[in-house]
Order: structure tokens, then sequence, then C-alpha cells
């Protein structure tokens, strides 16, 4: 899993250094944006991994429920539904404790969300 998630983490930390600071205050969906697909292709690239067992196979269905709610609250922005929207990405959000706390146990720390 660790050397699944390095690279898309690696990635993902190089874009969030360069977003725009400007943007980030006029739109909070923007971080999201920019996240997501490198949330996606961990989850896909996890996906991959066989036989998951356990704590792995439980982090990865909480990966999934993180991106859905990622895309719940990007798709609820892009309807002009800011409150519903925020709400999805404090869903997104609050999903990252328990998910670090797995991949801590199985020693996968790179996957943990940003």
């Amino acid at each position: 899993a660790e050397a699944a998630c390095g690279p898309w983490r690696e990635k993902q930390m190089q874009a969030l250094a360069e977003l725009d600071p400007d943007l980030l205050y006029e739109d909070l969906s923007y971080v999201w944006f920019v996240q997501r697909p490198y949330e996606a292709g961990i989850v896909r690239d996890l996906r991959a991994i066989p036989g998951r067992e356990g704590p792995a196979r439980r982090a990865v269905a909480l990966y999934e429920r993180r991106l859905a709610a990622i895309d719940a609250g990007l798709n609820a922005w892009q309807q002009g539904k800011q409150a519903r929207a925020l709400e999805r990405f404090d869903r997104a959000e609050a999903l990252s404790l328990p998910l670090s706390r797995l991949f801590d146990a199985i020693q996968a720390s790179a996957c943990a969300p940003a």
C-alpha cells in the first residue's frame, strides 16, 4: 500500500503547495477540486492490491466513502448549493483521522489523506 500511495501523495503535496491563495480564499471548493484526482488515484491503486483483509479492507472502504463525499461536495458546489457542498466537504474531512489511524495500523502512512 505504501508503494501504491507514495507517488500520488508526492504529486498531491506538490499541487497543494502550488495552490493560488487568492482563488483558495474566493472558492472553498478549489482545494477539494485540486485534491480529488490524487485521492481518486490512491483509491484506484489501493483497490488493485490483492488480498486486502482487516484494516486494509476497511481503509479502502473508508477511503471510497471519503471520495464519494468529495464528489458529492464538488457536485453540490457546481450546482450553487454551497451549504450542502460544505457539509459534504466536512464529511470528507471527518474521515481523515480514522483513515490515518487505519493506514498507520498497516504501516502505510503515505496513504493517509493529506
